[in-house]
């Protein structure tokens, strides 16, 4: 997405709008807060719309079909970062694939599965035993 170009409904957003909205969005919500300037730290943008430019490149869209190993594919059900993209994902894949859900069942819905790291760990390295026919000693 190029500066300016962000959509609302099929009319152009001005990008200090863009950043505006964003900005509000941080001010009320510490998660939002804490993921855009992770992100500006991690990619060295200086800017909200700089961090949205250097992170568009990151799409597995038209090459997720391109990956031959088997794939876990992970889905939090209350991920508010990424909600839809593990779906996505798992539909473009062409590969040996699994789609593990977490859920507030579990206590595991959230973003990276936090404060249930433990069985996330448990049932990511089940899956690798299984994938690797791993035999239990």
């Amino acid at each position: 997405m190029k500066m300016g170009s962000q959509h609302n409904g099929g009319r152009k957003i001005p990008p200090a709008a863009y950043e505006g909205a964003i900005q509000g969005m941080m001010s009320q919500h510490t998660g939002v807060r804490w993921a855009v300037e992770n992100g500006m730290f991690t990619f060295q943008a200086n800017s909200i719309l700089e961090l949205v430019e250097k992170t568009e490149p990151f799409c597995l869209t038209g090459i997720a079909s391109l990956i031959q190993c088997p794939t876990l594919v992970c889905k939090a059900e209350a991920d508010h970062f990424f909600a839809g993209q593990p779906q996505r994902l798992f539909d473009e894949l062409t590969c040996p694939k699994t789609i593990m859900a977490f859920t507030q069942e579990d206590g595991a819905e959230e973003h990276c599965q936090m404060g249930a790291l433990q069985l996330y760990n448990h049932r990511l390295f089940e899956w690798l035993d299984h994938v690797m026919n791993v035999v239990p000693r």
